[in-house]
């Protein structure tokens, strides 16, 4: 792998700024959890993703993502304090979660595009229109 790709790919923090990533990430936790309204699919964990659950009131599905996010960010800040020698920024933890969470953005995407439903339905022994 090329050295710039991998240092990328693994190390983001070093590229862009925690702001940059915060904006970054709740832009895609929001995206995708629009996303999520179309396909009734759900981020119900921190790296859980389900589809063709019946459908919930719209708020759920943007708020999912958003609890996921707030929730594993304190417990790692939260970690950081207390096992840390070294000081830990709010900013730093909280805006590289949230830009982590992007792929969820992707996989939102996919199960819009693809009629992932459908086969749900025929495995289940229903009927395909």
């Amino acid at each position: 792998m090329n050295a710039n790709l991998s240092k990328w790919l693994f190390r983001p923090f070093e590229f862009i700024s925690e702001q940059k990533a915060l904006w970054i990430g709740i832009v895609s936790i929001l995206l995708a959890g629009t996303l999520n309204i179309f396909t009734l699919s759900h981020f119900d964990g921190v790296i859980d993703f389900h589809t063709g659950y019946e459908n919930y009131p719209i708020h759920i599905y943007l708020l999912e993502g958003f609890i996921d996010w707030i929730v594993f960010s304190l417990i790692l800040y939260l970690s950081g304090l207390i096992f840390s020698s070294s000081s830990i920024r709010f900013i730093d933890v909280f805006g590289m979660q949230a830009f982590a969470r992007w792929p969820f953005l992707l996989a939102a995407l996919f199960t819009l595009l693809l009629p992932h439903q459908q086969v749900d339905e025929y495995i289940k022994g229903g009927s395909i229109n």
